[in-house]
């Protein structure tokens, strides 16, 4: 059984992006070590050629926390959600951008 990955478009909405296009998936949460690594994981399941060279990281003023973006060629929406519902799911993320 697959779960339905909730759209961020609503009813009647129009698509924004032209697909395919280069997208920056931004992500923050805990700059616990481990973070940037949990990301590209996850991008990895949904995206297809990530990997780290694809992965930049930027710590907080205070270095409580760390954003980390993920650049890819992203083919369509349901991709983009996906990638998306599954990294707000976990609670080591804190803000998506």
């Amino acid at each position: 059984m697959s779960e339905k990955i909730p759209s961020s478009l609503k009813p009647g909405e129009e698509e924004w992006i032209e697909f395919p296009c280069v997208f920056p998936l931004k992500v923050m949460g805990d700059n616990d070590g481990s973070y940037p690594e949990f990301v590209l994981e996850v991008a990895k399941r949904h995206i297809r050629g990530v990997d780290e060279s694809c992965v930049k990281t930027k710590e907080s003023r205070t270095g409580k926390y760390i954003s980390v973006t993920v650049t890819f060629m992203a083919h369509n929406r349901q991709q983009l959600d996906a990638v998306y519902y599954e990294l707000n799911c976990c609670e080591r993320t804190r803000m998506t951008l």
